[in-house]
């Protein structure tokens, strides 16, 4: 008997063995699909949702899955895995140190959009509908009479499911898209048919404690849009310090930016830009509430072209210049009540002089060294309107009146601060058109500052604490929707190397104040500074006071530090 021997010879895989290998995969796919359906349905609800939102995104990264769970699960070669295990922290290691390395542009690409995406899909979209719908942000449409019994049923329980069910069609405000910037998120809200702005502003705060976070807000972003500003971290909690001088540009430069000066921090982390030329500045809040912050602020903005002379500044310190003592190198600083009347009708003089120089030439002033753009600041506007005495009241009031109403053209800012907004104190409150309010007394003093409505839109200037002086509420000139920011603080030290860094010109006073000339016009001759003369009446401004001699006179020229006693024009 004879055997054969067979001999093994190693064969290419043949297309059956592939057959083998695939059903294998597919038979194992199907079973982690049926596992995963039982235990975790809700996941192919997710999928579904978002193939319907974004297909091609859904597929991209269903794809993806799909091949690493076949590499990390399915696969029996552990060299797979490992290679999986390496490239996926190798990704890693690169966002950590792109992160660390380039973080604003790492936010940029990377960190918004998926925080938008994750706070879109699992913190705010599950939640809205419910409160929505709690906070009667839905319209309804009746569709038939219900009948007068099931009307008043409809009434007591006015449900969305109970209105369905008696034939009425519910529109709840849509959430359309959620912006993440980091400790402030943006939800952009489509808002049916009957809702207002007014009507979602009004449930801000219970929003806020829904969601806990610090404070809700509302912006109108179009017709039929809202922005919800919702902060879940005070950015503005520790205080900015400026620890030294500032290396400021060149004159010109400051002076190109007194549209856009900047004094402080917004919430969302940019600069905060005060606009100085063609505005004027109201600002109120209470004792201690940070208005002198933002005053100092102003002042080392403006030291650079102030040393330059082309911005003088005059401040009117009430309190006896325990404020504006330390500026005396920097500006003109009138301490005593008596002076401040005089000051703001000499004031008031060169605003006409100044505009009979400019008329037919230009209508716009240019600041320069002859004729340098004038900041005027009047400090605790009280102690000059609703205190002092009914003649000074009358002269201050015709006096401010002037300037606001005709000083932007010509190169004047007011800065006016004040305690108490009311009209009683601040008559021409509606001529600022940069308006600030720090920590107030009353919730109605937030719209007498800010305009009507700035409460509702979330300014609570009221509710500011005490430990955070200079947070406060800007609102620009048409802008209605107030923005939080906070100002910088410099110390005394700062403020002391400030004022021999950059020390105005010797001749930084007021001009001198020249009565009535013979021929009935303004200027010309000698004045006097603004002090009323030895036979006691007051310093006039043309027109403006009632009360003052109509002859022309000759009055004895004072000569005080840093008061120029030269001509009465600034040109």
């Amino acid at each position: 008997m004879t055997t054969t021997a067979a001999t093994a010879t190693p064969t290419a895989p043949t297309d059956a063995r592939r057959g083998v290998g695939l059903g294998r995969v597919a038979r194992g796919s199907w079973r982690l699909t049926v596992r995963v359906w039982r235990r975790g349905w809700w996941v192919f609800w997710l999928l579904l949702a978002d193939a319907l939102r974004r297909p091609f995104r859904t597929m991209f990264g269903t794809g993806l899955l799909a091949f690493g769970i076949y590499v990390l699960v399915l696969s029996a070669r552990w060299q797979d895995q490992a290679a999986m295990a390496a490239l996926a922290l190798l990704a890693g290691l690169l966002l950590v140190l792109w992160r660390w390395r380039a973080r604003r542009s790492y936010e940029w690409v990377i960190g918004r959009r998926w925080g938008s995406w994750w706070r879109r899909r699992y913190v705010y979209g599950p939640s809205w509908k419910t409160l929505a719908l709690r906070h009667n942000l839905y319209v309804t449409d009746r569709r038939q009479d219900p009948g007068l019994a099931r009307a008043l049923v409809l009434a007591w329980a006015d449900t969305p499911r109970a209105l369905r069910r008696e034939g009425q069609s519910v529109e709840v405000a849509h959430l359309k898209r959620v912006r993440f910037t980091g400790p402030t998120d943006h939800l952009l809200i489509a808002l049916p048919a009957g809702i207002t702005p007014d009507t979602v502003a009004a449930a801000c705060d219970s929003l806020a404690h829904a969601w806990r976070v610090l404070a809700v807000r509302v912006r109108p972003a179009g017709p039929g849009w809202v922005w919800l500003d919702i902060t879940r971290a005070d950015t503005l909690a520790r205080p900015l310090v400026l620890g030294g001088v500032p290396q400021l540009t060149d004159p010109a430069s400051v002076l190109a930016g007194l549209g856009a000066l900047s004094v402080g921090v917004l919430e969302d982390g940019t600069s905060w830009r005060l606009r100085l030329r063609g505005a004027h500045v109201l600002i109120a809040g209470t004792t201690g509430s940070g208005k002198s912050s933002l005053l100092w602020a102003i002042v080392a903005g403006l030291s650079t072209a102030i040393h330059a002379g082309l911005v003088r500044v005059t401040w009117l310190d009430p309190k006896g210049g325990m404020e504006a003592t330390p500026a005396r190198p920097l500006a003109h600083v009138v301490d005593r009540i008596d002076d401040m009347a005089d000051t703001l009708e000499a004031l008031v003089v060169e605003l006409d002089q100044r505009a009979a120089s400019l008329a037919g030439s230009s209508r716009q002033h240019t600041p320069s060294v002859s004729s340098p753009h004038r900041v005027v600041v009047v400090d605790e506007l009280a102690t000059l309107t609703a205190l002092a005495d009914s003649k000074t009241t009358r002269r201050v009031e015709a006096a401010l009146g002037a300037l606001l109403s005709r000083g932007r053209a010509v190169g004047f800012t007011v800065i006016t601060t004040t305690v108490d907004p009311s009209k009683e104190v601040v008559r021409w409150r509606g001529l600022h058109a940069v308006r600030v309010a720090f920590r107030l007394d009353e919730p109605i003093q937030v719209d007498m500052v800010l305009g009507d409505g700035a409460l509702h839109r979330g300014a609570a200037c009221d509710r500011i604490p005490l430990a955070t002086p200079g947070v406060c509420f800007v609102r620009l000139d048409g802008v209605p929707d107030p923005l939080r920011a906070r100002a910088v603080y410099l110390p005394d030290e700062t403020i002391e190397q400030l004022g021999r860094a950059y020390p105005a010109p010797v001749d930084v006073g007021l001009p001198v104040f020249a009565g009535p000339s013979t021929d009935g016009g303004i200027g010309g001759g000698e004045g006097h500074s603004g002090k009323p003369g030895e036979d006691g009446q007051p310093g006039r401004v043309g027109g403006l006071d009632p009360d003052a001699d109509a002859t022309p006179r000759r009055t004895r020229a004072t000569s005080r530090p840093g008061v120029d006693t030269g001509s009465a024009v600034a040109s």
